[in-house]
């Protein structure tokens, strides 16, 4: 899988918190998933976020992110919703 997704990130709070959000497109070498099938390899990806930074160099999140064909391969078309918790540390 290979996406190409433009984000744009806005943060306030004095850069406690972030929220982003983007669309883009997505490649799938793979496009049938054991009983799924996407009905093919290019798909819609959309993602919104929000991150909150309460230490310098730490963060938490939450992440939202929808693929689809959008109609593309036709009226069957079917879509992914993942929810996404994000912890991290930046060096």
């Amino acid at each position: 899988m290979m996406t190409a997704v433009p984000n744009l990130a806005l943060n306030g709070w004095e850069g406690l918190v972030t929220f982003d959000g983007g669309v883009g497109a997505g490649f799938f070498s793979n496009h049938k998933f054991g009983v799924q099938d996407f009905e093919g390899p290019v798909q819609i990806v959309a993602t919104m976020g929000v991150r909150v930074n309460p230490f310098s160099h730490a963060y938490t999140g939450f992440r939202v992110q929808h693929f689809s064909d959008a109609g593309l391969y036709g009226s069957s078309s079917l879509g992914v919703d993942m929810y996404i918790v994000e912890l991290g540390y930046q060096f």
